[in-house]
Formats: C-alpha cells, structure tokens, sequence
C-alpha cells in the first residue's frame, strides 16, 4: 500500500504493520477523548488549546508507550554480548544527547547567567537524557526478552 505515511515507516513489514496498528489504536482512543470532551463541556469549562495540549500528549504517549513496550526496535539482539555491547553504545548515545541538549538549549535559546539558570539547563538537559536512556532501555530489554522467546 503506498501513501505519504509510508515515508515516514520502516521497511521492515512487520515493524511497519505495528506502528500502523498503534497509530490506528490512538486514534480509536482520541476519538472516545474528544466524545468525552464535547459531553463534559456541558459541566466544566475547559479551554481549546488545554483540550488540543491533552489530545496530543493522548497521542503522543500512547504511541511512543505502545512502541516502546512491544520490543519490536532491537530485533537483532539475541545473545548476552549484542545487549551488553547496544547497552553500553546506548550509555554513550544518553550522554551525547545531554550534552547536545546543555549546549543546544545554553547556545540557541539563552545562556545561563546565574546558577539558577545552570542548574535548570543542567536539570533540563539531564531529565531528558534521563527519559531518552529509559525509553530505548526499556525497549532494549523487551526486544532482548522478546527475541529469547522467538528462540
């Protein structure tokens, strides 16, 4: 099936069928969301832009959790030494992305001139290499977890 999505997703058909899958699925969920909204918006006033902020974190969240849970991204990874070796690169990926982020944010958006400023671009910086290392770690594992069972 060709279409402008299709640029977007791999070429591995099984990987592309379940990313399918999980943007049908969030859109399922967004669908019951806005049908929950217009009802309660007969009982609580809720603005346009907090509805729409709520409905993309909906999907946003729900894809990136489904992804990560289903252990589809590592699918090459079956011996101890493959998830060692991609854990440590992974390490390594987690730090260089931080320190990107630190310089990134200090040089484009503002440099820090006090220490409340450094330590929120370092606070920032190390939140998100945080989430970045958990998101791929926890997909790591479930694909080594996965890849174990299919042997």
């Amino acid at each position: 099936m060709r279409s402008w999505l299709t640029v977007f997703l791999p070429k591995d058909e099984f990987k592309r069928n379940s990313i399918i899958s999980f943007l049908a699925e969030s859109a399922v969920i967004l669908f019951a969301f806005f049908i929950l909204m217009i009802i309660s918006l007969n009982f609580i006033d809720v603005g346009v832009d907090a509805i729409l902020i709520m409905a993309v974190g909906i999907f946003l969240f729900y894809v990136l959790g489904r992804y990560t849970f289903s252990g589809i991204e590592y699918t090459d990874v079956y011996s101890t030494e493959e998830y060692e070796s991609i854990l440590k690169s992974l390490v390594f990926k987690s730090a260089f992305f931080v320190m990107l982020l630190g310089l990134g944010y200090a040089f484009l958006i503002e440099f820090p001139k006090t220490v409340t400023d450094y330590v929120f671009t370092i606070g920032v910086s190390l939140t998100a290499g945080l989430i970045y290392f958990l998101i791929h770690f926890i997909s790591l594992k479930q694909s080594f977890k996965k890849n174990k069972e299919l042997l």
